[in-house]
């Protein structure tokens, strides 16, 4: 049967925005939804209204900042075999449908302009958890990166499809070799799509696809 994934940078999870996340499940049939920059202090999970189960991993002090989370739909939430929530920004799922397992990695990367210190921190312990799949596990990772990947086909042909766009930043450098060390593509750059559809997000005067599904 079909398994259907989604990211959402939510910019501060609350009751309104969980309420849109939820219908957006149920009409897309989504069974896993990772959401990022939910700025909600602290560690925990609740059921949602419809039987959600709803995970999420936050900063322990100081101010709201940063987050990242896992919804999943009523009838997943018994393949959850296990959870680990690493920090602010990185959070692990184990699902065991059937006979396939799934090591599941939600994050969400500083922006390409932090300092060196907190990126390189972030990218090193991102990798340390992904070595930490075993070899009967499905790797998923996804999230939003804060990189651009650009479209370098000739160098990245197994990585990178023929959808992507844009340049190419510190962050995207960094995600590329990430995948190529776990042996990942970039899922949402193998599918055409409208342009209103392509991209992850939108500023007056910048589009960009900064949030991937890597499988």
């Amino acid at each position: 049967k079909e398994w259907i994934f989604g990211s959402w940078n939510v910019r501060k999870m609350n009751e309104y925005k969980e309420s849109e996340i939820l219908k957006i499940m149920n009409e897309r049939r989504i069974k896993v939804m990772c959401v990022t920059e939910t700025k909600v202090k602290g560690n925990g999970e609740r059921i949602l209204k419809n039987g959600e189960f709803y995970i999420w991993s936050g900063v322990e002090e100081g101010h709201e900042r940063q987050g990242v989370g896992v919804i999943v739909s009523e009838n997943v939430r018994g393949c959850i075999t296990g959870y680990q929530r690493i920090s602010s920004r990185i959070l692990v799922i184990k699902l065991k449908i059937k006979s396939m397992r799934i090591f599941l990695v939600a994050c969400y990367a500083p922006v390409d302009s932090e300092c060196m210190e907190v990126k390189m921190s972030f990218w090193n312990e991102l990798n340390k958890i992904m070595h930490e799949s075993k070899m009967n596990e499905y790797l998923i990772l996804l999230g939003d990166m804060n990189g651009w990947i650009g479209t370098q086909r000739d160098e990245c042909r197994k990585i990178i499809g023929p959808s992507g766009r844009g340049l190419v930043n510190d962050n995207g450098r960094r995600l590329i070799a990430l995948c190529a060390e776990h042996s990942l593509f970039a899922s949402n750059t193998w599918f055409r799509h409208k342009a209103v559809h392509l991209y992850t997000r939108q500023i007056v005067g910048s589009r960009t696809i900064i949030d991937y599904i890597c499988v």
